[in-house]
C-alpha cells in the first residue's frame, strides 16, 4: 500500500499533524478529557460497528481500550491514536501501531468514521492522511490491518481502498467468544 501513499510536507510530519480536504489528523491524548469524550461520541453513536466487530453495544470503557491496548511485546510509544478534526469536531479515529508485526509495518487497528459522516469519502481522506503520516516514518514500508470475519462493511471499505486479503487468518478474541480476523 505504501506505493500509493500521498506525500505530506516535512513540517506536517514533524508535528504529527497531517491535513487535507478541510480536516486535520492529529494525535489524541489519553490524558485529555475532551479527547476521550470526543472519542466516545464517535464510538457511542455507531452501535452497528461494535455489533459487527464485537457482537455487543459500545461501552465507555472502549475508549480506554482504544488508548491503552497494545499488541503483545509492543512498547507504549509505538501506539498512535489519531483523530480527524474538522471545525473542532472529531469526525474520525485511527489506531495506528508503528513497527507491528515487524519494524517495516504500520498496523491499522481501527479506522472509524463518525456515523453521520460515513459514505461521503471521509474514510478515504483519513486513510490517505494516515498513509502520508506513515510515509514519514523511514522504516515503514507497508500498512497492514485485520478485519473480523463477517464484518462485510469494513472488508468492503478496505477493498475499495485498494487493500487485498493476504490469505492469513488469526484468532480474534471477544469477551464471550472467539472468532477469526482476516489480514489485509
Amino acid at each position: 500500500m505504501m506505493d500509493r501513499m500521498e506525500q505530506a510536507d516535512s513540517a506536517e510530519l514533524a508535528t504529527g499533524h497531517v491535513g487535507g480536504a478541510g480536516g486535520v489528523l492529529t494525535r489524541l491524548d489519553f490524558e485529555n478529557e475532551d479527547h476521550r469524550d470526543a472519542v466516545w461520541l464517535v464510538f457511542g453513536a455507531d452501535v452497528g460497528f461494535t455489533q459487527r466487530a464485537e457482537r455487543r453495544i459500545p461501552e465507555p470503557s472502549d475508549v480506554d481500550e482504544l488508548f491503552l491496548a497494545l499488541p503483545p511485546g509492543m512498547p507504549p510509544e509505538s501506539k498512535h491514536v489519531l483523530g480527524w478534526w474538522e471545525e473542532k469536531k472529531l469526525l474520525g479515529i485511527v489506531d495506528l501501531v508503528r513497527g507491528y508485526p515487524d519494524a517495516s509495518v504500520a498496523y491499522i487497528g481501527l479506522l472509524q468514521v463518525r456515523l453521520e459522516q460515513q459514505g461521503c469519502g471521509l474514510g478515504e481522506r483519513i486513510l490517505r492522511s494516515t498513509e502520508a503520516l506513515a510515509r514519514g516514518w523511514p522504516e515503514i514500508k507497508r500498512l497492514r490491518l485485520a478485519v473480523v470475519r463477517g464484518n462485510w462493511v469494513a472488508a468492503g471499505f478496505w477493498h475499495r481502498m485498494g487493500f487485498a486479503e493476504t490469505g492469513e487468518v488469526v484468532p480474534y478474541a471477544r469477551e464471550l467468544d472467539t472468532d477469526e480476523a482476516v489480514l489485509f
